[in-house]
């Protein structure tokens, strides 16, 4: 790709099934961003479709992703391809954001594809700011949870057990209906907790139940946790 300020584009990366599968998108060629490989990306969300929405067709019909740590956008892109009618991306990096991740939203239509699979007007939204201050905003906010929500930080440059414990916290984010992707290496094995905390909407202290961690899988050096509702 053109090389602007201090680094290339390149289009290597696809979106793996559903209405945009085989499409390519812009993926920065710079170690910064790093995103999810497309098997474990493929294969993480065949899990979720399998175990969650029971339906090899997709995702259930108005689910909502959110994508923590966007980058490319892939995850979040990957799920809207797959059926969910809204993915909201938080993403911190400004030359990502104006030269990665918007441009895949618009290329790939992503609006009109979420609008298709029942998605409300706006619910492709891109929150330009780190994750903590995302989390943060909402802690004692009121909305509606997402039914899914994926975290692929940078690996050195988080503490695990506090970002899932901020997620948990977060109630009109995250709920103990929400189902959970982490991604992870697997040297950071012993921070990923056996269970996430969730809060209610209406006080933030308050526990309302837990998502256990219903299952891992190892990809390499590359660990994925899936945390989901006690009764799934």
């Amino acid at each position: 790709g053109a090389e602007r300020g201090k680094w290339k584009t390149h289009k290597r990366l696809r979106i793996v099934s559903g209405a945009l599968g085989g499409r390519r998108i812009l993926s920065p060629d710079t170690p910064s961003v790093r995103p999810m490989m497309e098997r474990v990306r493929g294969a993480a969300m065949d899990m979720l479709v399998a175990r969650v929405a029971k339906s090899a067709r997709g995702f259930p019909t108005g689910s909502r992703w959110l994508d923590l740590y966007s980058g490319t956008g892939a995850v979040g892109v990957e799920a809207v391809s797959r059926g969910c009618a809204g993915a909201h991306f938080v993403e911190c990096d400004s030359d990502v954001l104006k030269r990665v991740l918007n441009v895949n939203l618009r290329s790939l239509d992503v609006h009109g594809v979420a609008s298709k699979n029942g998605g409300a007007a706006g619910d492709v939204v891109v929150h330009p700011m780190t994750v903590e201050v995302f989390l943060n905003r909402h802690r004692e906010s009121r909305g509606e949870p997402f039914e899914f929500i994926s975290v692929t930080p940078p690996y050195q440059l988080v503490d695990y057990s506090v970002l899932l414990e901020l997620l948990g916290s977060s109630g009109a984010l995250c709920s103990d209906r929400s189902t959970v992707l982490v991604e992870f290496p697997l040297e950071e094995s012993r921070a990923i907790p056996e269970k996430l905390c969730v809060s209610t909407h209406e006080d933030a202290s308050a526990v309302n139940g837990d998502l256990r961690l219903a299952r891992e899988r190892r990809y390499g050096r590359t660990v994925l946790a899936m945390y989901s509702p006690a009764n799934m």
